[in-house]
């Protein structure tokens, strides 16, 4: 995975880099265009959610991109033979920038690298947010009309620009799109930093790599790259860039004719697009906010310009020119029309129509607003410091910086980057005070990155400073930088990267089960994925499901094991193939259900005939119950006409909570015999299990609370003599994080071999019941 991932980011940055040069090349101005890479990337999702739509799906944009790509290599390699004998760019500096933008990107993609090398694989981030496993649906949605049927995952309008790149990559490459997504993920953050490198464009190399790799992976961006988002970072990339190219096109602009000025701002028009295709309208917003502030600060200062805007001369020069734009931006948003206005019937203006203003989401607390300037010295953005005190300090050192960032700004008329970072908080002060904490957390991540950039060009610009100015300017860019730069390594080290073991096992059966329906009685979120062909059921609140399967009323589902009671017996008929955890810490089988696969987490069992209609007891979490014949329900069981499967009373005592390279203890007090172990446990590393003579690794596991799986056995000694399981969590590489991510919830026993047993009702009080049959 590591060659697919990769080179589909390489892919998607030189596809970004050769169509971003080529439009802005068309578009006239200088022969380096700072807001290139994002705009190419833009494009790209525009020209890929926009041929998808076509007949053939996947295969259709894979053509479009591959004839918009040739097209734009051959009017670049024109260009540069058209130019020859001026003082231009040569063709490898409009493809790539030269030098130093290998250098930049290479930075930030080193950078990008942390989470995979600290976790020792390669993939989306996972666990803190499961929604890659929904994306990922929706790209092969995308691609495959037949998956499509099965999930229906487009219907809802919701803006798919770059998952159809990630299938059109997936399709082109023939790489898993898992892969092709992580490979979006690591090509965005190379983007925005070979954007945001111009912010001191034409400035030494040290200074743009600092500047570029520091507004790519700023905290807040870094925390949520980490964590597998990817559209709050495409947006924070498409913003910056808008604001950068706005500042180059302001200063060409007086001396432009009216057809270049126009010209000129179709790379702004392309970005807010591509938000449009990345994050629906709600994107636009805050390209309109950066417009308003912007506005309201120029014509402030310099009130002559309102009344030259709005001359009737300039009005008349305008028109035909803002008629085209309307024209090019009807036919660029066409293909999402419908997308767009169904996402609105559902979302409105405000997000609570879907998500209610009191939902966290994957949040813990609302994000305080101080976590946009960079330096949060925290592993999890979604967690307080140790040191609150430092913590304190540190922001208010970073606060200081940016303000004297804004003030610069004012002062030397630079005015859209403060403009945008104010229209930033503007909507965040809004989506704070309105929506939900989760809803209000992007905002903050989508202006991080303008923070960073504001504060750094201050810092850095060389001009007209004295030595001693200098120097100073230098130490208290050190002061920012230092601890910011900690602050995201810190937070892309623990990062949780995808743990695939899980995954093999279900794609493995899938290969048995071929398209079959299926049962999941587990709980992880990416099983519908790894099945996907087939339509699956399962019963996790967090997981997609086909529907149609009922739960037990006395076993309902929270967070604790599913096992074959936990459904409803006539619903189990639905279903030919039955995939639970593999542990025998869980009800027994029905008898017309037979093992056909069994691995180290998952087992897969077959149904070979009707389901015997059975009875269980309250056991919620348990196997089953004890039959407590002095309750009235106990009673009438005991007095009347059954049988009762009863089977030793298993034993569950509280695990522990493990960093990488940690260790603990569990005791555990079982009676002499032989005992199968089980644990209940959430791991982003492998984990090492050691008892008397035997020693067992468990794959990590990044699903929900609530599986179980079988470790290995141990014999009893008697209550006295307490077997002692020995807990290692595993420490992958020297750059993995301190966070205690191994959460081991329980350890459970349970007597070998299976000595369950049936007999009369009126026999099985007191005993422990794992179901019951009246006759």
């Amino acid at each position: 995975m590591l060659v697919s991932a990769f080179g589909s980011a390489l892919a998607i940055i030189l596809a970004s880099l050769v169509l971003g040069r080529a439009i802005c090349t068309a578009c006239g101005g200088p022969g380096r265009w700072w807001a290139a890479p994002a705009v190419g990337f833009a494009a790209l999702m525009i020209l890929a959610g926009a041929a998808i739509k076509l007949p053939g799906k996947a295969t259709s944009s894979e053509v479009v991109c591959a004839a918009a790509l040739a097209a734009a290599a051959a009017y670049l390699a024109w260009s540069a033979w058209r130019r020859r004998a001026r003082p231009r760019l040569p063709l490898g500096d409009l493809v790539v920038g030269g030098v130093g933008d290998l250098v930049v990107g290479g930075a930030a993609l080193a950078g990008a690298s942390i989470p995979f090398v600290a976790s020792g694989r390669v993939g989306p981030g996972v666990g803190i947010d499961n929604d890659m496993a929904v994306h990922l649906m929706v790209a092969e949605a995308l691609r495959s009309a037949s998956y499509e049927r099965i999930w229906n995952v487009l219907s809802s309008g919701y803006p798919t620009g770059p998952h159809s790149v990630v299938a059109t990559l997936g399709t082109a490459s023939g790489e898993q799109l898992i892969s092709a997504f992580a490979g979006l993920m690591i090509a965005v953050v190379v983007l925005t930093a070979l954007t945001a490198a111009n912010v001191l464009a034409g400035h030494a190399l040290w200074r743009r790599v600092v500047v570029g790799v520091m507004s790519s992976l700023t905290y807040l961006v870094a925390s949520y790259y980490g964590e597998g988002a990817f559209k709050e970072t495409i947006m924070a990339a498409l913003l910056l860039a808008f604001v950068l190219h706005l500042e180059q096109v302001r200063k060409l602009w007086a001396t432009a004719s009216p057809f270049l000025r126009w010209r000129l701002l179709i790379p702004a028009g392309l970005l807010v697009a591509g938000a449009l295709y990345a994050y629906s309208y709600a994107g636009v917003a805050w390209f309109a906010a950066t417009l308003g502030v912007w506005t309201v600060v120029e014509v402030a200062l310099r009130p002559a310009l309102i009344r030259g805007w709005i001359s009737r001369r300039r009005l008349l020069q305008a028109a035909p020119w803002a008629a085209a734009g309307v024209v090019l931006g009807f036919l660029i948003l066409l293909p999402i029309a419908g997308s767009v206005a169904h996402f609105f019937s559902s979302f409105s203006v405000s997000s609570t129509n879907g998500i209610p203003k009191n939902d966290l989401g994957n949040l813990i607390t609302a994000l305080p607003p101080h976590q946009a300037l960079g330096v949060w010295w925290s592993g999890d953005f979604r967690k307080l410091p140790n040191n609150l005190f430092l913590a304190g300090e540190l922001s208010a050192v970073a606060l200081a910086v940016f303000l004297f960032g804004v003030v610069w700004s004012l002062r030397r008329r630079e005015l859209l980057l403060p403009a945008a970072a104010a229209g930033a908080f503007l909507i965040w002060l809004y989506s704070e005070r309105t929506q939900s904490p989760y809803v209000a957390a992007k905002a903050l991540v989508i202006g991080a990155p303008l923070v960073m950039a504001i504060a750094l060009r201050a810092l850095l610009t060389r001009g007209e400073r004295r030595p001693s100015t200098r120097a100073l300017a230098l130490v208290a860019g050190a002061a920012l930088v230092v601890p910011a730069a900690y602050s995201t390594f810190d937070e892309l080290r623990n990062a949780p990267v995808q743990a695939p073991e899980a995954g093999r096992e279900l794609v493995a059966f899938h290969r048995t089960t071929g398209n079959a329906g299926v049962l999941f009685l587990g709980i992880d979120d990416w099983a519908v994925w790894d099945l996907h062909n087939s339509p699956v059921a399962t019963l996790s609140a967090g997981s997609d499901s086909i529907g149609g399967v009922a739960t037990r009323p006395n076993k309902g589902f929270g967070e604790q094991e599913l096992d074959f009671d936990s459904v409803v017996p006539a619903d189990l008929d639905k279903f030919r193939w039955v995939i639970t955890t593999n542990t025998k810490f869980a009800s027994q089988a029905p008898a017309n259900f037979r093992l056909v696969a069994q691995k180290r987490l998952y087992q897969l069992w077959e149904r070979t005939g009707p389901t015997v209609p059975f009875s269980i007891l309250d056991g919620v979490g348990q196997p089953g119950a004890i039959l407590d014949c002095h309750t009235r329900f106990g009673r009438r069981l005991r007095s009347a006409r059954g049988q009762a499967t009863l089977m030793p009373t298993p034993i569950a005592v509280p695990g522990v909570d493990l960093a990488p390279g940690q260790s603990g203890v569990v005791g555990l007090p079982l009676p002499r015999g032989r005992w199968k172990i089980s644990l209940q446990y959430l791991s982003t590393v492998p984990l090492k299990v050691a008892a008397q003579r035997g020693h067992w690794t468990m794959p990590a596991f990044m699903g929900r609370v609530g599986g179980i799986f079988g470790v290995g056995e141990v014999t009893g000694g008697g209550a006295r003599l307490p077997v002692i399981l020995s807990l290692y969590a595993q420490h992958p590489s020297r750059l993995s994080g301190s966070l205690k991510y191994t959460d081991i919830l329980s350890v459970e026993a349970t007597r070998v071999p299976d000595t369950r047993r049936m007999v009369p009702l009126r026999e099985a009080c007191g005993k422990y019941v794992d179901w019951y049959r009246l006759t």
